[in-house]
């Protein structure tokens, strides 16, 4: 039997209010307020969805713009001839402050802008894409002063104009100083329960490298914080704003870019892919925003994890200056005979 037209409006607007419901019952918020105080000038569109893409079918974002009431650009690296090319290198990153700088000086910018692969459904996607965009759970990042100033809260966060898109995998970054000390991982399992952390050394490099390089490692705050995996999220326009545009272009610039590679002698003729994975982590301390899981102090199981794992770290940084000194010894006394 057909369903009236009507009747099928109605029950799409009840999905989106359910799924609204759900995602802002998940990150613990349930209200938007502030969505008019975010920019003082007017837009047409309520966010504009920024779309990492190479070949892939973004038809079902396409369709969202008069759905949803937003705006979708897909930065694609398949054919030049089309719209927003960008040559594919740098990975979502180089896509993400492409947009940014397109949009900087828009005498009428979009209020909140999304970053966003260009795949609708993934493995590491917490949520259907299409659902979240026309959901507006992202625009809890509106912010208001609700005079709590501890770093810790969620308001604090909303303050900061940053939420990251759900996945089903969170990062933690562990810091020593301005340093990265290490980065663990942890897939969800359901209900948003975390399985066991476990140690990345290649991705701490990564992240390490990138914060030092791009110059936000004093940016970072608290012993430790987690972000979702796989670098998208939602920030609004006034977060952008925060930096000149002369920052975004230089991180671009730098993850397009030769060298810098965790490899010494490895991938220097083309832009490394770890400079791209580095950033995923670090999307909300570019934007200056209390990541949504951050803590002062390590507890229970994990800071037993953390003691192992630095352990293993200075072992292996005991090892190495060995193997160095045992080295130049026997370069000195090659020299002698």
């Amino acid at each position: 039997m057909r369903v009236p037209r009507s009747r099928a409006r109605m029950r799409l607007k009840a999905s989106r209010m359910f799924t609204f419901l759900t995602l802002a019952s998940a990150f613990g918020v349930g209200s938007y307020e502030g969505f008019e105080a975010i920019s003082g000038k007017e837009s047409t569109r309520k966010a504009m969805v920024i779309l990492a893409k190479y070949k892939e079918d973004t038809a079902w974002a396409t369709r969202l713009e008069d759905e949803c009431d937003v705006e979708v650009r897909a930065y694609q690296s398949a054919s030049q001839e089309e719209p927003y090319f960008i040559e594919n290198l740098g990975g979502e990153a180089a896509k993400y402050f492409a947009a940014i700088e397109d949009v900087y000086d828009d005498a009428i910018p979009p209020p909140y802008m999304l970053f966003l692969h260009a795949h609708e459904n993934s493995w590491h996607n917490g949520v259907n894409a299409t659902e979240y965009i026309c959901s507006d759970a992202w625009r809890v990042v509106g912010g208001y002063d609700d005079g709590i100033g501890d770093p810790r809260s969620l308001a604090y966060g909303e303050k900061k104009h940053f939420l990251h898109f759900p996945s089903t995998r969170v990062i933690r970054v562990l810091r020593r100083g301005s340093n990265v000390a290490a980065v663990f991982i942890a897939d969800k399992k359901k209900g948003s329960k975390l399985k066991p952390w476990f140690a990345t050394n290649n991705l701490r490099q990564r992240v390490s490298i990138t914060a030092r390089a791009i110059k936000i490692k004093d940016n970072m705050r608290g012993l430790y914080f987690d972000s979702e995996c796989c670098g998208q999220f939602s920030t609004s326009f006034s977060a952008i704003k925060r930096r000149p545009k002369s920052f975004y272009q230089r991180i671009r610039k730098w993850v397009t870019s030769k060298g810098d590679s965790i490899h010494s002698n490895k991938n220097q003729h083309k832009p490394t892919v770890e400079k791209a994975k580095g950033l995923e982590p670090l999307w909300s301390v570019i934007f200056d925003a209390t990541p949504l899981y951050f803590d002062t102090k390590l507890t229970g199981s994990f800071s037993s994890i953390v003691k192992v794992e630095l352990e293993k770290q200075a072992k292996r940084v005991a090892t190495e200056k060995a193997k160095t000194l045992r080295r130049h010894r026997s370069r000195r006394s090659t020299k002698v005979t």
